[in-house]
């Protein structure tokens, strides 16, 4: 059950997110544009989807669930031997 607290702090929530597009129009283009532009302002460092940390670090979850299911096969073929 939502209170009416919770219920008020959801509506400002939306209410804000409501003016930040409206500020670019509603246009998706914009709003990526100036995101990007915020980010790269920002002088931090940006990791981008697919990079890696370390050389031996999987850029993505699904890689290590592939090197855990061949580690794991091979060690069946290798008891069933």
């Amino acid at each position: 059950m939502i209170t009416e607290k919770e219920y008020t702090i959801v509506e400002g929530v939306r209410a804000l997110k409501e003016a930040n597009v409206a500020r670019f129009d509603f246009d998706v283009a914009k709003i990526n544009e100036s995101a990007r532009l915020r980010q790269e302002s920002s002088g931090r460092r940006i990791i981008r989807q697919g990079e890696q940390v370390g050389t031996d670090q999987p850029a993505t979850r699904s890689e290590l669930e592939l090197e855990g299911r061949e580690k794991l096969n091979q060690e069946a073929e290798g008891r069933s031997r």
